[in-house]
């Protein structure tokens, strides 16, 4: 701390008098430009402490999901800000809303030493703890009930170790607090501004630091002078690459004298092909043939319409095809034979 603070226990009335009139000077000097669509810390603020506890204070109307945001929100822009708290503040239902406020302001209204368990209530809603639960409370009952804020506890508990937001140390701090207003006759919400402005006003202040004083130099690596310059090769106007070579010595291509031969097998003689047995007879009917019931004449058979591509086997009848493929058997070794050729000729098409 950059200066002493008066402590809870020295202040008097004159003193803390003075110190909650400087609160909204201090408020206006801490408002920053907002972003779009989002309100400034003073209009949160004039929420906080005016609207809110006149709209929802004792006997009042049922609190809203929106409401809840903007309370959270100033919370947020008021001291500590957690990145974290408004989704899961968002993430409540407006029912849930309604019923658990409802039931926690009834709790503390029936008994207000059940203060605990009023706190406990609202700490049911999604981003909602012992902190932010009194913040609703003081809301509700601006007169009794203190706000469990980071200033508030540091000015009436300066010796206490760095708060974890607990339901005990709330306790404490309330017990803290009642004393001090039923000395200087003053309300839960004017302690919680005399708090705030008393602990701000003594953080150090951070001054930006001054903008550096432009030296009206360009930006960038000066430029070298002409004298450091290195000198640019003079072309020597050759061509680029590799010099052609002289006919001389070029390599000559090699033509051969004898014609070129043609690619792939030679094709054999007439004679060694093979001779496919035609036979003179007509082709059989394709199928299994039909049945016959005993006692019934055959039926005339179809003309049959010959095939454009014939299928399987050639056709053929039984011992004339047999006889003309052996003939052609024969006179293909006796070719094969006088020809002095030992290979083996392969048959084809023969029945």
């Amino acid at each position: 701390m950059a200066e002493e603070i008066i402590s809870a226990a020295d202040i008097d009335a004159a003193q803390f008098q003075e110190a909650l009139e400087r609160y909204p000077a201090l408020i206006k000097d801490l408002t920053k430009s907002p972003k779009p669509g989002s309100l400034t810390l003073e209009e949160l603020d004039y929420f906080r402490y005016v609207e809110a506890p006149t709209k929802f204070s004792i006997k009042g109307a049922k609190l809203s999901l929106k409401d809840l945001q903007k309370l959270v929100d100033w919370k947020l822009r008021h001291g500590t800000f957690r990145p974290t708290l408004p989704k899961l503040v968002a993430s409540n239902s407006e029912e849930s809303v309604n019923s658990i406020t409802e039931e926690g302001f009834s709790i503390y209204e029936k008994d207000h030493s059940e203060l605990a368990a009023a706190v406990k209530k609202l700490s049911e809603l999604k981003g909602i703890g012992p902190a932010t639960a009194s913040l609703l409370l003081a809301v509700y009952d601006p007169h009794k009930v203190i706000f469990f804020s980071d200033e508030v506890y540091k000015w009436l508990l300066p010796t206490a170790d760095k708060p974890k937001y607990t339901p005990k140390e709330f306790d404490n701090l309330f017990a803290q607090s009642g004393p001090l207003m039923e000395r200087l006759n003053v309300k839960a919400v004017d302690v919680e501004k005399v708090a705030y402005v008393l602990i701000k006003e003594a953080e150090p202040k951070v001054e930006p630091k001054p903008k550096p004083v432009p030296s009206g130099r360009p930006r960038g690596r000066p430029a070298m002078a002409e004298s450091e310059k290195k000198p640019k090769p003079v072309p020597s106007g050759r061509p680029r690459g590799r010099p052609a070579k002289p006919e001389s010595e070029k390599k000559q291509k090699v033509v051969p004298d004898a014609p070129a031969r043609p690619r792939g097998r030679p094709a054999k003689p007439e004679s060694e092909k093979i001779q496919k047995a035609v036979s003179d007879a007509p082709p059989r009917p394709r199928g299994r043939p039909a049945k016959v019931t005993p006692g019934e004449a055959p039926a005339t058979p179809k003309a049959e319409v010959p095939a454009t591509r014939k299928r399987g086997r050639p056709a053929g009848s039984g011992k004339s095809s047999a006889s003309k493929a052996s003939a052609v058997t024969k006179a293909e070794v006796a070719d094969d034979t006088a020809g002095g050729s030992s290979k083996r000729t392969r048959l084809s098409g023969v029945v």
